[in-house]
């Protein structure tokens, strides 16, 4: 049974959020840091995908009016609306790991499934829909997306625990059309929990689904460093996150 890093770290400023995502990215594909685990949530932010052109997805006016942060992040896929009733989640891992998926479509199936069983042990019957959600009753709760490096993997999602569908259908007009109903932890139990009951209950599913054990740490001093500069030089600058 293989050691993996909890990393229960999250903080105010959606540009360090989003540059903690890479330097721990980074450090693995570097070897110098550990399989990690780690939950994380942003206030009030957007976040994009790489490719995307942010006037075509994003309402700026309403953002800027409401203060909203616009982030970019380095993976692909979608735009998303972000508050506290968001959890964050992200899987980093070696690719020498036995976990680490040999193709690439297969990621997102790969690392939905401990999310799924912790889901499932919560109450909810959340499944694998092609080719980066997980759902319940047909209704999307959590969007995945991932990047892999030479030496690393990383998939990171969102899932839905309170959602607040009046903003994010302001800040996303795409979404008001969208097919694809959105549903949340909240809505699909009767009795409502704490965050970290959800937390307690997403790592069991990872206990049980990779047989592996979590230990709280947090970033080496090389993660921090790189964070701050990959905070101050790209994150934080409208170049990266208003592109296109």
């Amino acid at each position: 049974m293989s050691l993996w890093r909890l990393l229960d770290l999250e903080f105010a400023d959606p540009f360090r959020n989003m540059a903690v995502e890479e330097s721990i990215f980074i450090n693995v594909d570097e070897n110098t840091a550990p399989n990690t685990l780690r939950f994380w949530r942003n206030i009030h932010t957007v976040v994009i995908g790489c490719n995307q052109k942010v006037n075509e997805v994003v309402d700026l006016e309403y953002c800027k009016i409401y203060g909203i942060t616009i982030v970019r992040r380095f993976t692909g896929g979608g735009a998303i609306y972000q508050d506290f009733g968001n959890l964050n989640w992200t899987v980093v891992v070696h690719r020498r790991d036995r976990l680490s998926p040999s193709k690439p479509l297969e990621i997102f199936k790969v690392f939905s499934e401990a999310v799924i069983r912790g889901l499932k042990l919560l109450g909810v019957d959340a499944c694998f829909q092609y080719p980066n959600i997980i759902t319940v009753n047909g209704k999307k709760i959590s969007g995945l997306a991932a990047y892999v490096k030479k030496n690393a993997v990383l998939c990171h999602g969102t899932l839905l625990i309170d959602i607040d569908l009046h903003t994010l259908s302001r800040v996303l007009p795409l979404h008001r059309n969208s097919p694809m109903e959105l549903t949340c932890v909240r809505d699909e139990l009767e009795n409502k929990v704490s965050l970290n009951i959800v937390k307690k209950y997403i790592m069991r599913g990872f206990n049980e689904a990779y047989e592996i054990k979590v230990k709280s740490l947090g970033l080496s001093a090389d993660e921090e460093l790189l964070a701050e500069t990959l905070c101050v030089n790209k994150y934080s600058r409208a170049e990266w996150n208003l592109r296109y």
